[in-house]
């Protein structure tokens, strides 16, 4: 304190001389805030340069993994392949070809057993079902996935596969769901998953709390059969995909705690509202378009896909759709079926699984009673 104002201090009523201490303990206070934050964000930078290292280290370690990971991969293929060569020549009649040899081998697998079996019968009693609705009322419906692979491969199911995969345009899929409100005997379900950030559409059992059902997924009309539709599909459904686990959103923090809702819920009618707000997107991009300008059809953004496959394709490669045989049922498929397959699993697609096994959509043994009592009294 200088010396003039130390004379007037004292000379002043304890009143003000208590406000004037007052004024210099908060000037010292904010003084006190100011060092501690400057210390704090001199802690932190250097904090924050102590982790980007680290990340910088891991991100490092981590390319590292990938790029051995991917060796080992091309390791595995090559044996594999020289494997399954070796098999073939083995396997081979006199005469035979190899492609004849492996479509012989395919067909002649014996089919599953069991709780998988009785799985597959019904879900092949779903899929009857669904093409002699979708027939009857000029809907087209057709076989997709694994489900097109088994019946060009095995002419029904994979022996290990669980579920069924078929597809339709999206009008048509409303269409259908209107059609089975007052069926008695199946239904149309639409649920929004918040894990797989999609929407699950299933052909199912009205009366059943069987959990056995056809997937039906979505397609959407595109305005070209180009890589770039496919990435503004694509952009969108990340963009989806990012809005669906921001929990920093109260609403989708509940959503995410719930699990899969009704889309006829309260909640599934707000969740409709997110969903529809991108494919308006793609409408207003002029990515996606009506039936009668389209030159390609989209794997719909809204439905679930592991994989982010490129899955556009022109409409010619789908329609006219063709007819073939899955477990004894006349069935859609895409007009040109192996250039499809060859999309989706490689151009050889007569080969044992090389890789990550097949993935199980539930636990079927919990329901191994109930599955078997479901087929001797539906499947005739």
């Amino acid at each position: 304190m200088g010396r003039i104002w130390e004379y007037v201090y004292w000379r002043l009523p304890l009143g003000k001389r208590q406000f004037f201490d007052k004024v210099v303990d908060i000037k010292q206070a904010i003084e006190n805030i100011k060092r501690a934050i400057e210390i704090s964000i001199r802690d932190n930078y250097n904090y924050k340069n102590e982790l980007y290292g680290k990340l910088e280290s891991l991100t490092g370690e981590v390319k590292i993994l990938q790029e051995e990971n991917a060796r080992l991969e091309k390791i595995i293929t090559h044996y594999h392949k020289q494997d399954m060569q070796m098999f073939w020549q083995e396997y081979r009649r006199e005469g035979e070809s190899t492609a004849d040899a492996q479509k012989r081998f395919f067909l002649a697998l014996p089919e599953a057993k069991g709780v998988t079996r009785n799985l597959q019968l019904l879900e092949k009693d779903l899929l009857k079902a669904l093409i002699t609705i979708c027939d009857a009322h000029d809907i087209p419906c057709w076989l997709y996935s694994g489900t097109l692979l088994g019946a060009v491969r095995h002419k029904g199911f994979i022996p290990w596969d669980d579920d069924l995969d078929t597809c339709m345009a999206r009008e048509d899929i409303d269409k259908l769901r209107d059609i089975l409100k007052d069926n008695t005997e199946y239904k149309l379900t639409v649920k929004y998953d918040p894990w797989g950030y999609c929407k699950q559409i299933r052909f199912c059992y009205k009366d059943s709390q069987l959990p056995v059902f056809v997937d039906v997924f979505p397609c959407d009309w595109a305005c070209t059969a180009t890589k770039e539709t496919w990435e503004a599909n694509y952009k969108v459904r990340m963009d989806l995909k990012a809005e669906m686990t921001d929990e920093s959103n109260p609403f989708i923090r509940e959503f995410r705690t719930v699990g899969c809702v009704d889309d006829n819920s309260a909640m599934g009618k707000q969740v409709a509202k997110i969903f529809d707000r991108y494919y308006n997107s793609l409408k207003e991009q002029k990515v996606l378009c009506d039936k009668e300008e389209a030159e390609g059809f989209l794997f719909g953004y809204d439905s679930w896909n592991p994989c982010y496959d490129s899955n556009i394709n022109a409409v010619a490669q789908v329609f006219p759709l063709k007819r073939m045989e899955f477990e004894g049922i006349e069935c859609n498929v895409p007009n040109k079926y192996m250039e499809i397959l060859c999309e989706l699993y490689g151009e050889d697609i007569y080969t044992f699984p090389c890789g990550e096994p097949h993935f199980l959509h539930a636990d079927w043994k919990k329901n191994a009673k109930l599955l078997e009592t479901e087929v001797k009294k539906r499947i005739k």
